[in-house]
């Protein structure tokens, strides 16, 4: 054998030995072993697209649907991040940066959504396990179109039309099939528009593609108009209704049903507002609540027992103390992520995740089971910035057990802004600054409204389709400017700021369905042709108005005796401050709705005291416009001679929008241009405004004891108004005089260098003060008439058109109208007039005689810029000459009840008026907002 053949044969002995042992398996190589190594690794969004990155065999076993269910089943699935409403797109965002615009932080709608149509915005609507709920909605109308149902990771989405329904759209939301994602259904809620107080669901199977007729219909004794986003709890859907009730779907029966929530939680004087109780999904599908109390969060929880009957228990309270101290403060709960057990809590210094554990331990300290995450330090999961494609198919299946949590609407329109209080620059601040959205800002007063008119009854209407349409085209025009950078024209002043107009005053040009009835029902289904003259200004200015304020029937002119605030449209309308005191006077609802921060801004009229009276008991400022200065074209008014339209909160800017020529009121407004500053009312809100003005205070026609006690009149010292008998006055004069009067409360004026001119006096001041000696009783029960007629001819639709009409209308709805206990004295005497004959002419001859030798001439001759006076004690004076007058909050009797101080002077002086009135609010800053309590609301 050659030496080749002997190497050729030594090489392959070698390699092929016969006794050789075999090589151990790998654990990597037993799909078994491997899939419970996988099983065990983090639940990172990137985890489980790593693995399968390796080989085919890895990406196979990853996503093998029984281990992918393990994985879930496993695992907690980690905070993914939450769609916030941005302009007319939603936004989703992976941390807290709301006002970020960097791609790691938000991922814009066109990432996940189809293109829109122009005209059409999306609307995000609820998330559960993973899929998201839109709404498309016609921009302009808030008419429903479509929805879309989407999976933001994989770019899956299924178009779905809207049900065929008549009612107004309240809610809805996405429930996935436990077993195939694919699968799904949708829950829809509505009210009936008619009454709002009935409400129907209807189901759509993605299994059928159809949606089911009403499956549930359930009566309410409350009106419902929009749901916060939904809880799913165990088999059934949860909504908040009105704060203290919850409304139920249940899956299985298919059946709506609502619980009242703990009344131990209701206890707290912050409950439900302001974002700081939510209801949560809590052990085996029970529902939970959690309420912010103080430094401390409750965890509820809802017990059903063998009677079906549920009681609600306090399982544990949570002791905040794990927040950092620059948290301290407010806190709300903006958002519930149903799968992983955390809510997202908002503080002053940004978002943290607070995870929980509600199960049935009472543990009192929850240091072991509760951790806050801060949102800002959660991680970006990366697979989110790609593009869906089928190259994404392999990390989408992981993404399936992620969270989407959809941040509450309230939360998402401001977390960071404070409702209680807010002013039109505070909100246009809050507009630019990327905080709000005027959709947002009209949810929360709609929701407001919802809680707390029941027991106020300041609100007659609300059109909440038109308002949020509104308030869409609003935030449409602000962004517009901000991409124009400056080449669009600004938003104008009002921009998305929402207001009340009283009841008297038509409001048709919102698309909605607002009627203007001055609290009759003989008005309700009347229809005017447009908008009354100062809501078209309104609109121009980017006002959106949200409905109609209540006020005491027909101006308070239907019979005397009738209590202040009342109506049969509203009802009774209540002091938010003292529920048994009065609201006053006809433009209660008004003044009400702007004490109790239901609204940005009101707008109220005033014959005689209407502005003036409700704006000092509700603690709130008014003006009451120099007649003529406003428009009184669209409204019911009593007399032409001395009805204005004027604004009760946020007053300045409000009047800047609202003054002007109006051809419709073409005499009064023509006299009145010449008043109009040529650069607008804001320029006088001076903080020294008061310096060197001169103020009249008529000391014998305003400041004295009623009627019936001590006859002597206020001197200017402390000791005799103290030796007086504080039970024979009514502690409102008592403590506006010691505000005001007493040397030391003087200061205030003084002390801003207001010069006081005291001890004047009007003359026949008690014929003015007396309607019927005056003349000013006649010329209103005349001039009603004629201008009522004139109104009602020229409505669209009425089911009235005359005085008459209504005479006979109300003695045919007797009780409705409460015929017995109060009567239409007014009305009747109205109709039996004829015009301005020669006993109208002599009581107008009369007025201007008392005006020219009363307040003209003691203003003339004094060099006056105003008159002063305590709450609206002035108002007759005022109103008989068509006057202006600024009411401002000065201070609270021991009873609670507020106070005003009022400013007075000749028609065209608001610009003084203004500055007094400013300086003077901004030197005492007496005004704090109601507690509405829980026995209130």
């Amino acid at each position: 054998m050659s030496e080749e053949e002997t190497l050729h044969h030594h090489h392959h002995r070698r390699r092929l030995p016969s006794t050789a042992p075999s090589p151990s398996p790998s654990p990597l190589d037993d799909d078994d072993l491997l899939q419970e190594i996988l099983l065990r690794l983090p639940p990172d969004a990137s985890t489980l697209p790593t693995a399968s990155a390796v080989c085919k065999r890895w990406r196979r076993l990853a996503f093998e649907p029984g281990f992918r269910r393990r994985f879930v089943a496993r695992h907690e699935p980690p905070f993914l991040g939450f769609f916030f409403p941005y302009d007319f797109d939603p936004v989703f965002s992976f941390n807290a940066g709301f006002r970020s615009t960097t791609a790691q932080h938000h991922l814009p709608a066109h990432r996940f959504l189809p293109e829109r149509e122009i005209g059409l915005r999306w609307e995000i609507v609820n998330c559960c396990k993973g899929l998201a709920l839109f709404r498309i909605t016609f921009r302009g109308g808030c008419k429903c179109k479509e929805f879309m149902v989407v999976d933001p990771i994989s770019g899956d989405r299924r178009l779905l039309p809207f049900p065929l329904v008549d009612g107004k759209f309240l809610s809805a939301t996405v429930v996935p099939a436990a077993a195939d994602r694919r699968s799904f259904r949708v829950v829809a809620v509505f009210a009936e528009r008619n009454t709002f107080t009935s409400v129907f669901a209807s189901v759509y199977s993605s299994d059928a593609g159809v949606w089911s007729d009403y499956v549930s219909r359930l009566c309410l004794p409350w009106e419902v108009w929009v749901l916060r986003p939904s809880v799913l709890a165990g088999n059934a859907v949860h909504w908040f209704l009105d704060g203290y009730n919850v409304l139920m779907f249940d899956l299985e029966s298919q059946k709506l049903g609502f619980s009242e929530l703990p009344l131990d939680a209701k206890d707290d004087e912050d409950f439900p507002h302001r974002c700081r109780c939510q209801i949560i999904p809590a052990g085996d599908g029970r529902l939970g609540l959690a309420v912010i109390v103080g430094s401390t969060m409750q965890l509820w929880e809802r017990e059903i027992g063998d009677g079906s009957d549920a009681t609600w228990l306090l399982r544990r309270t949570l002791q905040l103390n794990f927040l950092p101290l620059e948290a301290e403060g407010r806190k709300l709960i903006v958002g519930v992520a149903e799968e992983n057990s955390s809510i997202l809590l908002w503080t002053r210094v940004g978002l943290f995740m607070v995870h929980l554990k509600l199960g049935r331990s009472t543990e009192k300290s929850p240091s072991t089971t509760t951790t806050p995450t801060q949102a800002s330090e959660l991680q970006t999961p990366p697979l989110l910035t790609q593009q869906s494609s089928d190259a994404m198919l392999p990390s989408a299946a992981p993404a399936r057990c992620l969270l989407l949590l959809l941040l509450l609407a309230v939360a998402v329109a401001g977390a960071a802004f404070d409702l209680e209080e807010a002013t039109v620059d505070s909100i246009r601040r809050a507009f630019a600054d990327g905080e709000l959205t005027s959709r947002g800002l009209v949810e929360l007063y709609l929701r407001r409204a919802a809680a707390l008119d029941p027991s106020l009854h300041a609100v007659v209407e609300l059109d909440p389709d038109g308002a949020l349409a509104a308030a869409d085209r609003a935030d449409d025009a602000r962004r517009l400017f901000a991409s124009a950078g400056g080449g669009a024209l600004p938003p104008p002043l009002l921009n998305g700021i929402p207001v009340l107009v009283k009841d008297n005053i038509a409001a048709a040009g919102g698309g909605g369905a607002l009627n203007a009835t001055c609290g009759s029902l003989a008005l309700v289904g009347s229809r005017p042709a447009g908008d009354a003259g100062v809501v078209e200004r309104l609109r121009r200015a980017g006002a959106v108005v949200l409905g109609t304020a209540s006020l005491s029937e027909w101006c308070n002119f239907r019979a005397p005796g009738i209590p202040a605030g009342w109506s049969p449209r509203a009802g009774q309308g209540k002091n938010p401050y003292v529920p048994s005191a009065t609201p006053c006077a006809s433009s209660s609802g008004s003044a009400i709705a702007a004490a109790a921060n239901m609204v940005a801004v009101t707008i109220g009229t005033e014959t005689d005291g209407s502005i003036m009276c409700p704006s000092s008991y509700n603690s709130v400022v008014g003006i009451k416009p120099t007649v003529g200065l406003t428009s009184r074209a669209g409204v019911i008014i009593i007399s032409p001679r001395m009805d204005t339209v004027g604004t009760v909160s946020d007053a300045v800017h409000v009047l800047e929008a609202i003054v002007g020529y109006d051809p419709r009121d073409a005499e009064a407004t023509r006299m009145a241009l010449q008043y109009i500053p040529e650069d607008g009312y804001r320029q006088f809100l001076n903080i020294d405004g008061l310096r060197g003005k001169r103020l009249g205070i008529l000391r014998k026609d305003f400041f004295r004891f009623p009627s019936g006690s001590v006859q002597q009149k206020m001197t200017m010292t402390t000791s005799t108004v103290q030796s007086y008998a504080y039970s024979s006055l009514k502690m409102n004069e008592i403590k506006f005089l010691s505000f005001l009067l007493i040397p030391g409360c003087y200061k205030t004026e003084s002390k801003m260098g207001a010069i006081l001119v005291d001890n004047l006096e009007i003359p026949n001041m008690n014929i003015i003060n007396d309607a019927v000696q005056s003349g000013e009783r006649a010329l209103m029960l005349a001039e009603f008439k004629l201008s009522l007629n004139s109104y009602l001819s020229e409505l669209a639709s009425s089911p009235v058109r005359s005085l008459s009409d209504i005479i006979d209308f109300n003695n045919k709805h007797p009780v409705e109208e409460r015929m017995a206990e109060f009567g239409q004295s007014y009305l009747l005497q109205s109709e039996a007039t004829d015009g301005t004959g020669p006993t109208e002419k002599k009581a107008i001859a009369k007025l201007n005689e008392l005006c020219e030798s009363g307040l003209e001439k003691i203003m003339r001759v004094n060099q006056l810029d105003a008159i002063v006076s305590p709450g609206a004690s002035a108002h007759s004076l005022l109103a008989i000459g068509g006057y202006p007058a600024i009411t401002v909050p000065a201070g609270y009797a021991s009873n609670g009840v507020p106070f005003a101080i009022c400013f007075g002077g000749l028609k065209g002086s608001e610009p003084r008026l203004i500055e007094i009135a400013y300086s003077f609010e901004q030197a005492t800053k007496v005004r704090r907002p109601p507690t509405l309590q829980h026995s209130i609301i």
